[in-house]
């Protein structure tokens, strides 16, 4: 999981990298931006919550990978309503996607193919089959990749390309039905069950992502089109701790014994491969974003070393016992009240500070909710930080990056 998230992450940097060094200008490059922002903004959630309670119910039952796929569909029409009344509320802040033709058909069906293509590596994952996954992603997503550069580059409009995606998931939807056989043995009633189940992890994923796209919003309402383009650049900050963290997380819910010392053992893990890596990327990012898209994205360097620093509060993993206790909605109350300080925060801060002022809000609410779970872990289920937190190799990875963070900002930014 951790290698196929590398992958998809690193062709998604690709297509950026492409679309710039091919002469399309900010304004353009905001328009494709829009789309993605859009389009994870219509799913992710529920991807998010839907694989969580895919591993749940996987530890309990090996085989039930036709429940999930079919579950997923049934999320997924659920996804493409709320699709619809977002496409209807923010049509006019997406008017530049949405008026395109092909989007309003569309774009509907590709969010509803997605989550249940999306839920492959649950599939390879229940077959143990690791390799499998790891080849499939590579393929998918280099095809996906060509699509949107190739189609782009070769003059046809965003709406063209929305057309080809949803082309292209409908026969990766047709060929993990092939591969899954997700027919037999299948009940209607196991679906909606699966469903219900994840719905409180889907509310949980919705509030805790949510501050990502309200950022979003925050930007595209107070700011242009191509200061929106060089912050979403910057924002998509390097997700090794997203995706190392996620699969641990994941792993974890999984496993069935103890897990106090895996949990010191996998963050000592990703604080020893991150770090030397995050703090690297944090000195020369400034470097890097010019060389690799241009002069106009060195700012996007600041945003993206603001959100590298995430990686000292999710390094933490307290929110797995929450998870393996199955208080969904203890989850849900901690990730609306998150998301509702993050905002108010954000609103605040971006007053006096600008942009700057909505990732430097998201690192102090992230910071300090990650305490309040440690605290209620603590006081809910009797157990410890000690049990399951190095604080010396915390504490010296976070003073590392946050050193690293002072000397790239007074070299490239304090003027």
């Amino acid at each position: 999981m951790q290698i196929s998230g590398f992958i998809r992450f690193g062709l998604i940097l690709l297509q950026g990298i492409i679309l710039v060094k091919a002469g399309f200008d900010p304004v353009f490059i905001a328009i494709v931006e829009s789309f993605f922002f859009l389009y994870n903004l219509s799913r992710y959630y529920f991807l998010s919550g839907g694989k969580y309670a895919g591993f749940s119910t996987l530890k309990n039952k090996s085989d039930a990978f036709s429940t999930i796929f079919w579950g997923f569909n049934v999320i997924g029409l659920i996804a493409v309503v709320i699709s619809l009344m977002i496409m209807n509320w923010s049509g006019g802040e997406f008017s530049n996607i949405l008026d395109l033709p092909y989007v309003s058909m569309a774009f509907p069906t590709l969010v509803f193919l997605s989550l249940p293509v999306d839920s492959y590596d649950l599939f390879y994952i229940s077959q143990n089959k690791p390799n499998r996954l790891i080849t499939y992603t590579i393929v998918s997503s280099i095809i996906q990749l060509a699509i949107v550069v190739g189609l782009l580059v070769g003059g046809f409009h965003m709406g063209q390309v929305v057309l080809g995606l949803t082309i292209f998931f409908m026969l990766r939807y047709l060929h993990l039905i092939l591969i899954s056989k997700p027919f037999s043995g299948v009940a209607i009633s196991g679906s909606w069950k699966f469903v219900i189940y994840a719905s409180p992890l889907i509310l949980h994923s919705l509030l805790a992502g949510l501050t990502d796209y309200v950022d979003g919003w925050l930007i595209k309402a107070y700011f242009d089109d191509a200061a929106f383009a060089i912050y979403r650049f910057g924002a998509r900050e390097l997700p090794l701790n997203a995706i190392l963290i996620g699969s641990v997380v994941s792993g974890l819910i999984l496993h069935k014994n103890a897990i106090g010392d895996s949990l010191k053992i996998e963050m000592r893990k990703i604080l020893k491969l991150l770090t030397p890596i995050l703090a690297l990327a944090i000195l020369i990012s400034p470097w890097l974003f010019q060389a690799a898209y241009s002069e106009d994205y060195k700012l996007s360097a600041l945003y993206f070393n603001l959100y590298a620093l995430l990686m000292i509060s999710h390094a933490v993993f307290a929110q797995v016992y929450i998870y393996r206790a199955d208080d969904r909605w203890l989850l849900t109350v901690i990730s609306l009240a998150e998301v509702i300080c993050n905002i108010g925060l954000s609103i605040v801060l971006m007053q006096s500070l600008g942009i700057l002022g909505i990732p430097i809000a998201t690192l102090i609410v992230d910071f300090v909710f990650r305490c309040i779970i440690m605290l209620i872990v603590r006081v809910k289920y009797d157990i410890s930080p000690s049990t399951y937190y190095p604080i010396k190799s915390h504490l010296g990875s976070s003073m590392i990056l946050m050193t690293c963070f002072a000397i790239s900002y007074f070299m490239f930014f304090n003027t």
